[in-house]
């Protein structure tokens, strides 16, 4: 690269003239620097090339093992409508239900995180809308969410916890044994170990239809790496959570 005047040129010219091989080790480095630059930028952690090329070829390893396992698995088709709650259900007796939801806005350098518990009745006992800073994807942003929900419910003196989130993808993520995502591994891995040490709690996957509450609740305004909790019903909430009681 000593001799390259034009990295533009150059990378275009390689990935037009490259050998797949080639073009791979290419797009690994590239990962590498967008991810480690993001590190540096919005946690201010920095690393030295070694490592980051190491983390590179790891990921890479990974990413290729996870296309194999997939492509070897059996097709597991997704239950049908009637076999996925449609409308909100009120846990059993002795049991809160805990909504968690994500919002993430194209361009937006920041995604919220919206949860809501309730009791057998259908009563609204706590709520909690964050902001966290940091562009991420969707799957990132249901990841925290569900995450942040379970850190949240386990501060609080409640048992018997049924945790119901509309993403497919993070139910699946921390129910199934061996799941490989990158960067939000660690955050797979807190909510398993979360849900290892208390056998009192569970996770489902709802329609959105079931989940409207927690997904209302993002409209809510909050500031960037801030919280509201809150202890009683938001007036934006209400027509929702009404709804949810009507038998």
């Amino acid at each position: 690269m000593s001799s390259v005047e034009d990295v533009s040129e150059w990378l275009v010219h390689q990935i037009n003239h490259a050998n797949s091989t080639e073009v791979t080790r290419i797009a690994r480095v590239l990962w590498g620097i967008w991810f480690f630059r993001n590190k540096k930028v919005w946690e201010n952690k920095s690393v030295n090339h070694n490592v980051a090329i190491d983390w590179s070829s790891n990921s890479l390893l990974e990413w290729r093992n996870a296309k194999k396992k997939r492509s070897a698995m059996q097709v597991v088709s997704i239950p049908r409508t009637e076999h996925v709650i449609q409308k909100w259900l009120p846990p059993p007796t002795g049991s809160v239900k805990l909504n968690v939801d994500a919002s993430i806005s194209v361009g937006a350098n920041d995604f919220s995180t919206d949860m809501l518990i309730r009791d057998h009745e259908g009563n609204f006992l706590l709520g909690r809308v964050a902001c966290i800073s940091g562009a991420g994807s969707v799957l990132e942003a249901e990841i925290t969410a569900l995450y942040e929900g379970l850190c949240w419910i386990k501060s609080l003196p409640y048992q018997n916890v049924l945790i119901e989130s509309d993403s497919l993808l993070t139910v699946q993520a921390v129910q199934r044994a061996d799941s490989n995502y990158l960067e939000i591994g660690h955050l797979i891995d807190e909510c398993k170990q979360i849900l290892r040490s208390r056998l009192d709690y569970s996770v489902s996957f709802v329609k959105r239809q079931a989940n409207k509450a927690a997904h209302v609740m993002a409209r809510i305004p909050c500031l960037s790496n801030c919280q509201n909790i809150l202890t009683s019903p938001p007036l934006i909430v209400l027509e929702t959570l009404m709804y949810d009681s009507m038998v």
